[in-house]
């Protein structure tokens, strides 16, 4: 039982890297007394002074109503912008209840999971969670949320429709669905009660191979995850993979209670001991025990370096590239060429992860540019828009295959010269997407 412990817990290696990373957005205590520390005082005097001067210039100039809670709000989100740290992020009263109620994987609503077209605004029905009002209502996946009560919503923010659709428990929503080819308009009333989110789901697969995947971290998620390993366990688990991808974080208190579910008698020393008996991978120990004897206990079981919480999250990427690069040096596979793609005038070094078209380096996002290199890499063959959104996306049934409409659309505008006639990825209507050679 304690290899199989071991095995599980080596899985999710980056696990609390993700969360901590997560949490310390909101740190903004912490963020505050590093911006400020006891050497300098960013607001004084001089301050108080130059918003005296702005708001005379807005009294006098500004042709629009002053609403004085929000210039207030806006100098506190100014204030936390100024660290120019990704991290530390400013949360008025109402984005911290809504963050809070994300947190907690509970919240007042239908049971219904929406996506947007980001190209037209349109609002449709992924899932509808099992036994939920939505269920009950009658309302169906792949159904288009068109009004909600008499309020139109196609284009309006996403956050803003989710909003609309809360409230408070057993009181009633009526929404307007179009369903079908034929856009057949239907009318339904939910009424509001309390939806645990389903952050987890799982899956046994050949050999013995347990799959769980956590979409978020969320006070609910530690059950859901007990309940998707006693299944599994009950199955004959022989092994274990943990599927995190695109998970944004959420609760390190959450965090730490599946990892005690994934090391059971077993430590982080044990595990790094068991890790350099084996591997040569570079080891960074976060601990919260600050004692030398714990930190040197550590890198002499073999950690390459050892940092204690709190820190800060730049820190530790900086040290990660540190150590890899390192580790690159030391065992030569940093001299290995770059694998590189190269069609009339466009270069993408699949390697670097950089793209120029004619000389001029373009910026793509992770999947922008994961769908051109594979559209690349493969001239000439056509894919479904089904096909290339397993191939990226890596899933058969979770979100919307409109998003790869969303992607190609915005390659194009970074590649083609016209994107009413692309020269490199082309259309093939009624099918899909190639990439013409």
């Amino acid at each position: 039982m304690q290899n199989k412990g071991f095995i599980k817990g080596a899985l999710l290696g980056a696990l609390t890297v993700l969360l901590t990373m997560g949490v310390v957005s909101c740190g903004i205590g912490s963020a505050l007394k590093h911006a400020t520390g006891k050497s300098e005082k960013p607001v004084d005097g001089s301050v108080e002074t130059k918003l005296e001067l702005l708001d005379e210039l807005v009294d006098n100039y500004y042709v629009g109503e002053k609403d004085g809670g929000a210039l207030r709000e806006g100098l506190y989100k100014g204030y936390i912008d100024g660290l120019g740290d990704p991290y530390s992020v400013y949360y008025d009263e109402e984005e911290t209840k809504d963050m809070m109620e994300s947190f907690s994987g509970e919240y007042s609503g239908i049971g219904a999971v929406l996506t947007q077209d980001r190209d037209t605004g349109v609002v449709t029905i992924v899932q509808v969670y099992p036994g939920s009002p939505a269920e009950e209502a009658g309302i169906k996946a792949d159904d288009i949320l068109y009004r909600v009560e008499d309020e139109e919503i196609t284009g309006l923010d996403l956050t803003a429709v989710v909003s609309r659709i809360k409230g408070d428990e057993s009181t009633e929503v009526g929404l307007t669905l179009l369903r079908g080819d034929t856009a057949e308009e239907i009318v339904v009333t939910a009424i509001r009660r309390k939806i645990e989110v389903m952050t987890v789901s799982h899956e046994m697969k050949e050999g013995g191979i347990g799959y769980i995947r956590i979409t978020e971290f969320d006070k609910v998620t530690s059950e859901q995850y007990r309940t998707a390993l006693e299944d599994l366990e009950s199955q004959g688990l022989n092994g274990l993979v943990v599927d995190l991808r695109s998970n944004p974080g959420g609760n390190l208190d959450v965090v730490v209670e599946i990892l005690d579910l994934m090391l059971p008698g077993i430590d982080g020393f044990e595990i790094c001991r068991k890790i350099r008996d084996d591997k040569n991978t570079p080891i960074i120990m976060v601990s919260a025990k600050k004692d030398d004897i714990d930190k040197i206990r550590g890198l002499g079981l073999g950690a390459d370096d050892y940092m204690t919480k709190p820190f800060s999250p730049s820190e530790l990427v900086a040290r990660v590239k540190a150590h890899l690069a390192r580790y690159d040096r030391l065992t030569g596979s940093a001299v290995e060429a770059n694998k590189v793609i190269e069609i009339r005038g466009l270069k993408i070094d699949t390697t670097a992860r950089r793209v120029w078209i004619n000389g001029e380096e373009k910026t793509f996002t992770t999947k922008e540019f994961d769908l051109l290199t594979f559209l690349a890499s493969h001239p000439n063959h056509v894919y479904t828009k089904e096909e290339l959104f397993r191939e990226i996306w890596d899933m058969e049934s979770i979100g919307d295959i409109a998003t790869v409409t969303v992607h190609i659309k915005k390659i194009r505008e970074k590649v083609e010269m016209d994107t009413s006639n692309p020269q490199y990825i082309e259309t093939i209507w009624g099918v899909g997407y190639r990439f013409k050679v």
